[in-house]
């Protein structure tokens, strides 16, 4: 039986990273069991924390300043309801797989809802804005670098993540088609259209 909660975190990477997780979606699970551990001020056995537990802490971390222990940035606001329901579904993955591999028994924790985050509706750019958006990169030290960029995240939707990632074999401008390596290592290929082509091929002739 697994002893404490830092245990726990160092069983779950191991089976993560046997079952091919990213290391952004371990580092997200070890981070909200080290604010798990901190609230406590203790490190139990998984085993023995209840619902009611994860729900002090839920309302400590909705009283907690942001940025409250940051070497460098100072205090300010609260931590949002968005960070809030990472935390939580964080410390539930970790209870998931170590039940899901025998490690712990049933647990209330993994059956527990994670608190809702508040919808907000994204205001998209308009026309006039987009116009805008590309005359300004006309200044910049590389415009059509930073056009060819732009293009690929309006067109195609590339994350920013993607975008950085990508390579010169990701594009196939003769297939108008892309290849990304999208959340949880998972591969994408997406169209590509007309302005966001002849913006590459640009960049690709001239650069």
């Amino acid at each position: 039986m697994i002893s404490s909660l830092s245990e726990a975190a160092a069983t779950y990477r191991i089976v993560a990273q046997a079952e091919g997780k990213s290391p952004r979606t371990i580092e997200w699970v070890e981070g909200s069991v080290r604010y798990l551990k901190e609230f406590l001020g203790d490190d139990p056995p998984p085993q023995e924390l209840t619902r009611h537990d994860l729900r002090r802490f839920i309302a400590a971390l909705r009283e907690r300043p942001k940025w409250a222990e940051h070497p460098f940035n100072r205090p300010k606001g609260r931590i949002s309801p968005t960070s809030i329901n990472n935390y939580v579904r964080g410390i539930k993955l970790l209870f998931s797989a170590l039940e899901r591999e025998g490690l712990l028994p049933p647990h209330e924790i993994t059956t527990m809802k994670a608190p809702k985050i508040p919808k907000k509706v994204i205001v998209p750019f308009t026309e006039s804005q987009i116009r805008d958006v590309f005359k300004a990169l006309q200044n910049g030290r590389a415009p059509l670098r930073d056009r060819a960029m732009t293009w690929l995240m309006l067109d195609p939707g590339l994350r920013v993540s993607e975008l950085i990632n990508l390579s010169d074999e990701d594009v196939e401008l003769n297939e108008r088609q892309v290849r990304v390596m999208g959340k949880g290592e998972k591969e994408r290929v997406l169209p590509l259209g007309a302005w966001v082509t002849k913006a590459l091929l640009t960049y690709k002739v001239k650069a």
